[in-house]
């Protein structure tokens, strides 16, 4: 492989579409990802994009579309073809946290989730903590979840873009500082991808067959059926499927039924 290969996900906001742009790019000026604002109506968005040496797969958040109910076979379908998608080689698996926000429960099930995706390329995991510096790391790595924490300090990465700014003037001033971000972070993406000789990690999924995968799926939605509201909400951003949220009431009647 040429470039290195990335995977970003996330609840909606956290920065996944401000970092993609920015590693493609080197800045924000020209837009190849777009926020989950730009998506409605669809099934399944999963932006993809390649430049400076960096190919980024984005999973976008969206919210429900006006659409009626899916049945259980759909939601099947609809993380299957998730898994097909996602099933490649890569060299960063990247979990991105708004630092603004604090880490919940609703973060640490959706890392759990995703483990199950990417199990077999746990060496590429990587947690990105966006709006935040290194001191403020330093300072408060001892109050992050144990789940954090239980990834090596060198995987837990912050960084703060700084948006563009309107004002031309303004921006002159900002954009140095927003290179400097930009450089640092491919500087620690880098490093890490280095200290492991360069080697991509490859999840289970990629060498599975149907029938496998279909088995895989059910498990995570398995799985999906013990979240809360609250995380089966922020679930649906961070897979980036329309209409989540009322697949899993299905899922979660079936689940009801079949148990009584």
């Amino acid at each position: 492989m040429s470039n290195k290969k990335i995977i970003l996900f996330g609840k909606t906001g956290s920065g996944k579409s401000t970092v993609a742009n920015a590693l493609v790019t080197s800045g924000l000026e020209r837009v190849v990802f777009q926020s989950s604002a730009g998506f409605s109506g669809c099934t399944s968005v999963i932006q993809t994009g390649s430049g400076r040496g960096w190919e980024v797969v984005d999973t976008v958040g969206l919210g429900e579309s006006a659409d009626g109910t899916v049945g259980s076979e759909s939601a099947e379908s609809m993380i299957l073809d998730f898994l097909k998608r996602v099933k490649s080689s890569y060299s960063h698996i990247i979990y991105v946290k708004s630092g603004v926000e604090r880490f919940d429960i609703v973060d640490e099930k959706i890392w759990q989730t995703f483990k199950r995706v990417f199990t077999g390329a746990e060496d590429s995991f990587v947690v990105l903590i966006t709006h935040r510096n290194k001191a403020w790391l330093d300072s408060e790595f001892d109050r992050l979840p144990e789940w954090v924490r239980s990834l090596h300090k060198s995987k837990i990465l912050v960084t703060h873009i700084p948006p563009l700014d309107q004002d031309s003037e303004a921006e002159e001033d900002i954009r140095p500082i927003r290179q400097i971000a930009i450089k640092e972070l491919e500087d620690n993406l880098t490093g890490l991808f280095l200290d492991r000789g360069s080697r991509y990690s490859t999840p289970d999924i990629a060498n599975m067959n149907e029938s496998d995968l279909l088995s895989t799926a059910r498990s995570i939605l398995n799985f999906i059926k013990e979240m809360s509201r609250a995380a089966v909400d922020a679930f649906a951003d961070a897979l980036g499927i329309c209409d989540y949220r009322r697949i899993v009431r299905v899922i979660l009647s079936v689940f009801k039924g079949s148990s009584t």
